[in-house]
């Protein structure tokens, strides 16, 4: 996606701690003939269903390219189970066994092994993680159990469109999950895989929507959080030959957890695996008021897919922290990424970086 621009790209495989391997690109900005060491580093992880791509597709607005042109060192992360990340040590794709993680499991192993492979491959930089939607989940739940690797290389957490609670979310992907047999449809067949890249993904999704942008733009405003007015819709086409991305049904059917039960909590396994995997009969809560790192959240006010109930309960579950600051902006949930006008919000994004706080 981005080597035809000019920009300087590497590919990274990181090995998590279970065995998965995730794809991993570093880019820097555009032009340079090979990439330096040195400069500060920012790790961009994508949220649910997504992949890096979203974010370098939105051309001149495309965070990932303007953050690598204000001169930081990029990492783009892939989950597991997405697009890029399919590969394991021991386990196949095909096995049902493979897809037996959330972002419970993200948040365990794939971001402390991110890190300290960041860490170790700048030169003992500090880590700037900016998070989009599970991306800021997955963080969320690696600093409420004091992940060690995690917070000694963080330097700052910035979150767009931030999830934790999702008890009053009204579309999408987590409302289908919650309010559909969604999951039970896709177990029924032995899928295991969900949202993988589909027809939409195809020149003949491309072509449909190159066609007929608005109408594009209303069915992605359901399904994933857009919106014409804040959106670049003249791109609809180009992301959806990136989007969706996929994720196991396993972190489906947790996500479906969080809505119905109004809680942040590890995944149900039910009373016996549960006695196995936390010695209790119940999930544990993530404790968020654990949190204690300089920490920026970026919501959107026309948000459809983070409810403003929501977000007021995970406001208030943070007001322990002393580093934790919040901003609204006019975005909705993926205007941070496709937004026909960045500026909005990244002069503060910007800001933030390079402040000393």
């Amino acid at each position: 996606v981005v080597k035809p621009l000019g920009y300087p790209v590497e590919v990274h495989k990181i090995t998590t701690e279970d065995g998965y391997i995730l794809t991993f690109f570093r880019i820097q900005a555009k032009n340079k003939k090979k990439l330096e060491s040195g400069l500060p580093v920012v790790y961009l992880q994508h949220g649910l269903i997504d992949s890096a791509d979203s974010w370098v597709i939105n051309g001149d607005n495309a965070p990932g390219l303007r953050l690598a042109d204000e001169g930081y060192d990029v990492w783009l992360g892939n989950s597991r189970g997405n697009k890029y990340s399919m590969e394991h040590l021991r386990l196949s794709p095909k096995d049902k066994k493979f897809w037996q993680f959330s972002f419970q499991h993200m948040a365990q192993y794939d971001l402390p092994a991110a890190f300290a492979y960041i860490n170790k491959n700048t030169g003992g930089q500090l880590i700037n993680y900016i998070g989009h939607s599970q991306g800021t989940t997955i963080m969320f739940a690696a600093l409420s159990e004091r992940d060690p690797t995690v917070t000694k290389y963080l330097r700052k957490y910035i979150a767009l469109s931030p999830v934790a609670w999702v008890a009053h979310v009204k579309c999408g992907i987590i409302y289908l999950s919650a309010y559909t047999p969604l999951p039970e449809l896709y177990e029924a067949f032995h899928l295991y895989y969900c949202a993988p890249p589909n027809f939409l993904d195809s020149t003949v999704g491309h072509v449909y929507c190159k066609a007929f942008p608005k109408t594009c733009g209303y069915f992605m405003s359901y399904f994933y959080g857009t919106d014409p007015e804040h959106d670049n819709y003249d791109i609809y086409n180009v992301m959806l030959q990136h989007f969706p991305s996929g994720t196991s049904v396993f972190n489906i059917r947790h996500w479906r957890q969080l809505a119905l039960e109004n809680k942040f909590n590890k995944y149900d396994y039910g009373i016996h695996g549960n006695m196995e995997h936390y010695n209790q009969t119940y999930p544990p809560d993530y404790n968020v008021s654990n949190i204690n790192v300089p920490m920026h959240l970026f919501f959107g006010y026309d948000d459809n897919m983070v409810s403003e109930k929501d977000s007021t309960k995970l406001l208030k579950a943070l007001q322990g922290d002393p580093g934790m600051k919040f901003k609204e902006y006019p975005a909705d949930h993926l205007t941070f990424l496709l937004s026909k006008d960045l500026s909005f919000f990244f002069g503060d994004l910007l800001d933030i970086l390079k402040s000393d706080e």
